[in-house]
């Protein structure tokens, strides 16, 4: 349901939400938040950034090939140069 407070922060807060969800036993679970999942506020964690890469992937990539590429970005420091990381990127 539109919350009229909210909208009256205005535009700083065009992205807030408050939701509560209330249970048939009478519990209610609510929380608030202020910026976007994935804005620079509430930036995703390193598990869902891997997740949501392998699900869009997983139909034009194997598992195999996910797995050496996520390996391959989380440890560009280690590599002597960017070659590896190309072929991983190359179209099959």
């Amino acid at each position: 349901m539109h919350e009229p407070a909210i909208t009256a922060q205005g535009s700083a807060f065009r992205h807030k939400v408050r939701v509560e969800i209330h249970f048939r036993d009478g519990s209610i679970e609510s929380e608030t938040r202020e910026a976007p999942q994935g804005s620079e506020q509430s930036f995703a964690t390193p598990g869902e950034i891997v997740e949501k890469f392998r699900k869009l992937t997983r139909g034009g990539m194997t598992e195999t090939r996910q797995a050496a590429l996520v390996d391959a970005v989380l440890n560009l420091e280690d590599m002597p140069d960017g070659k590896r990381l190309a072929e991983l990127l190359r179209a099959q």
